[in-house]
């Protein structure tokens, strides 16, 4: 997203429209690769699929927590990495959870 703002001059949402699948095909395959090889789900293109829907709910856990803490403390919305590391946190949690006890279950 940085490249296509810095040097190929498009905008923020557009280039974030780019990146987006770029970045979950790329996480996918190093998931697969690396953090969950040899629990594979099959066939593949159901796999991607179950991946991109869980990576779009904890996009969502993440939103959904980072504006609760900026609508609940006034404070916070002075230092907006403390909320944005704290819906990372929990998107990250709800990604996990949902690839190992879900996509990625040991079978």
């Amino acid at each position: 997203m940085t490249a296509l703002v810095h040097w190929g001059g498009w905008g923020p949402f557009a280039s974030r429209l780019v990146s987006f699948p770029i970045a979950l095909t790329v996480t996918w395959l190093l998931n697969r690769a690396l953090a969950f090889r040899g629990r594979r789900s099959s066939p593949i293109l159901s796999e991607y699929v179950g991946y991109a829907a869980i990576q779009v709910t904890g996009a969502a856990t993440n939103l959904a927590v980072f504006s609760a803490c900026l609508l609940l403390n006034e404070r916070l919305r002075e230092i907006p990495l403390v909320p944005l590391a704290i819906g990372a946190i929990f998107g990250l949690a709800v990604n996990f959870t949902l690839l190992n006890w879900g996509l990625y279950r040991s079978r």
